[in-house]
């Protein structure tokens, strides 16, 4: 006989369903952290090369790319993004009706 496994649906937001207070904003950061990984690997970057180009030190672009999203502010990992050659758009607008308040997303092109 096969257990059964309860499984929760989340809510697409893992710090959210783990109860943390600003979890949109680490949700935020979470993705742009994402996205300069990404960027790093495709370039087969090094984490001093990355820290020369986006003026950090090699330790901090560590603590970077293994996700510790509380050691850098949004704006910070925006500068970074730049510099990585990459565009930010900030596009406001209005939230559907079936919704009372809106919300920030991070899409990467």
């Amino acid at each position: 006989m096969k257990k059964q496994i309860e499984v929760e649906k989340g809510s697409g937001n893992v710090f959210k369903d783990l109860g943390l207070p600003d979890a949109e904003e680490l949700l935020i950061r979470a993705e742009m952290i994402s996205e300069i990984n990404r960027i790093v690997k495709d370039r087969d970057m090094k984490q001093i090369e990355v820290a020369q180009l986006v003026g950090m030190t090699q330790s901090e672009i560590s603590l970077l790319l293994r996700g510790t999203v509380r050691r850098f502010s949004t704006e910070r990992l925006m500068q970074v993004l730049n510099r990585l050659g990459r565009d930010i758009e900030i596009v406001i607008k209005p939230a559907p009706k079936r919704r009372l308040t809106g919300r920030v997303t991070v899409k990467a092109a």
